[in-house]
């Protein structure tokens, strides 16, 4: 390092802080690359899918709770608006669960939603036999599902959504490590 003059020894050094920067500069393209695909996941996967599956949650329920306010009056005037509003929010949660059902999954999110699709086409049954024994004045029937039935349905779904959710979420464990872990 002696036998070098000045001039070769600043070049060198600027060549050594070239590189360094060089580097520093490809890292940090390559956290910013990492940063952009997270939040497009973020933004067009794992986001809407909860959403989706959030919103298909609560209209079961408000389905559920329609059917349970039809089945203390049936012979009321607005009975059939009732039964029609039931099957509407049915229909709006199977509209928003068709939403989640077209995003893309992985293999284990596939076999959990799978789970819900059960769970969902038991709540339905469930639903369609209340509110078939309540347009039959069918009381036994009626209470069979009301007590027993339809909360072992509606406790299942609930269930599966749960898991389907949590796993979809965004701040899961093992989804908050994987990113921590990048960076």
């Amino acid at each position: 390092m002696k036998t070098l003059t000045i001039r070769a020894r600043l070049a060198l050094t600027m060549t050594f802080l070239g590189v360094l920067l060089s580097v520093c500069v490809g890292f940090g393209l390559y956290g910013m690359n990492a940063i952009d695909a997270s939040a497009r996941d973020l933004g067009l996967s794992t986001l809407p899918s909860v959403n989706a599956l959030g919103v298909s949650d609560i209209y079961m329920s408000r389905a559920r709770m329609q059917l349970d306010a039809y089945a203390l009056d049936p012979d009321a005037p607005d009975a059939s608006q009732m039964r029609a509003r039931a099957e509407s929010l049915l229909n709006n949660s199977d509209d928003w669960y068709k939403k989640y059902d077209a995003i893309p999954r992985g293999a284990d999110e596939e076999a959990i939603a799978k789970d819900v699709i059960a769970a969902r086409a038991d709540m339905r049954e469930a639903i369609e036999t209340f509110g078939a024994a309540i347009d039959r004045h069918d009381q036994e029937q009626v209470r069979r599902s009301a007590l027993k039935e339809l909360p072992a349905s509606y406790d299942r779904v609930s269930a599966a959504f749960r898991t389907l959710r949590e796993y979809r979420s965004p701040m899961r464990p093992v989804r908050t490590r994987k990113t921590t872990a990048r960076y």
